[in-house]
């Protein structure tokens, strides 16, 4: 099956969810400080419904998990989902942002127009 480019909208609501997903996490994050442990655990809950969300759109616009595009987008939810206290780092953005434009980068590899 080949690679297809993702569609601007979907691309958009991708990044929607890492962006409020970030958000989210980063204020969760500062409430740990006032209730401890608290925020974390909700930002866990946060971080695993976002990862569900992320994974299912991209296999929806065909873009399996393998090779690099599995590292660009497993290694950050491992640390997003287990990284207690450090879920103020927008990793999500990153993950979506690489997981895209790498998807890109492969297509336009594959039409031989680098």
């Amino acid at each position: 099956m080949g690679e297809r480019k993702i569609h601007p909208a979907a691309a958009i609501f991708l990044y929607f969810v890492a962006i409020t997903t970030d958000i989210l996490q980063l204020a969760l994050a500062a409430t740990s400080v006032i209730i401890p442990g608290v925020g974390l655990f909700i930002a866990l809950i946060v971080g695993a419904f976002a990862w569900i969300i992320l994974l299912v759109t991209f296999h929806h616009h065909n873009l399996p998990f393998t090779g690099r595009r599995a590292l660009r987008f497993w290694i950050p939810a491992f640390v997003e989902i287990f990284g207690v206290g450090i879920n103020a780092i927008p990793v999500w953005t990153l993950s979506v942002y690489l997981t895209i434009h790498g998807n890109h980068a492969a297509i336009l590899a594959a039409r031989g127009n680098n």
